[in-house]
């Protein structure tokens, strides 16, 4: 058994998408070989890390989350300490399992800021795209 086996009282939130600054979380991910249009799985991945940041792409709308590496195994892991970067998409596509925080309020207040983020640049992409019809007029 691996030493990132992962033990269910200790990861037990299964993270849907609301992973949020603060978060530290277990995540099983394919390491993938071969060309971008048929990448072919070659093994698995596993990482337990903190998510340092979120960023939110006002112009794709796309949650990205920095990660500071806790321990990693598996083919071309990363190393303990070091900063890795993945996007929530990507995430929410893995098995992503979560530590409870000792202070739920603070969570949820962490949770509405991420959300308010996004919403912000919700609105700065519909900006961008009224300004960008308004030119074709």
């Amino acid at each position: 058994m691996s030493d990132l086996a992962m033990p269910a009282q200790e990861y037990p939130i299964n993270c849907i998408g609301d992973a949020v600054t603060g978060d530290r979380g277990h995540v099983t991910e394919a390491v993938l070989d071969g060309c971008w249009r048929r990448p072919k799985c070659v093994d698995i991945r596993t990482i337990e890390a903190k998510f340092t940041a979120d960023s939110y792409g006002a112009e794709r709308q796309q949650p990205i989350f920095s990660l500071c590496v806790l321990q990693a195994e598996g083919t071309d892991a990363p190393i303990s300490g070091s900063l890795i970067q993945r996007k929530g998409q990507n995430l929410r596509r893995r098995d992503v399992f979560l530590m409870p925080w000792a202070n739920e309020t603070a969570w949820r207040m962490a949770l509405n800021d991420k959300h308010n983020h996004c919403d912000s640049g919700r609105a700065a992409q519909d900006t961008m795209r009224a300004r960008a019809c308004a030119d074709f007029d």
